[in-house]
């Protein structure tokens, strides 16, 4: 895999020029320099916060039926994936 560091438009446009279309690309951004972390370790990385993702991520499941037809069938990774999309601070790093 190849890594490119693209800090323009001009230059992003570029790389596209020179992909074949059977390749995969991932892109990833943020506006600030700072560490890749998830939102719910955005404010204090050092914190636990494994209790109030729990109870979040509990609170969510109880209110998934009103939002999800297939609520009842998501296991906790989807389930946060889902939480994740409607706002709710989680471990996955968007």
């Amino acid at each position: 895999m190849n890594e490119e560091r693209i800090d323009s438009l001009e230059r992003y446009l570029q790389l596209l020029e020179t992909i074949e279309q059977t390749e995969v690309v991932l892109f990833r951004g943020q506006r600030e320099k700072k560490d890749l972390l998830p939102k719910i370790a955005r404010t204090d990385p050092s914190r636990d916060t494994t209790s109030i993702e729990k109870k979040m991520l509990n609170e969510f499941r109880r209110r998934a039926p009103m939002l999800l037809a297939n609520a009842d069938q998501l296991d906790d990774w989807d389930l946060l994936v889902h939480a994740q999309h409607f706002g709710m601070s989680t471990r996955l790093l968007d």
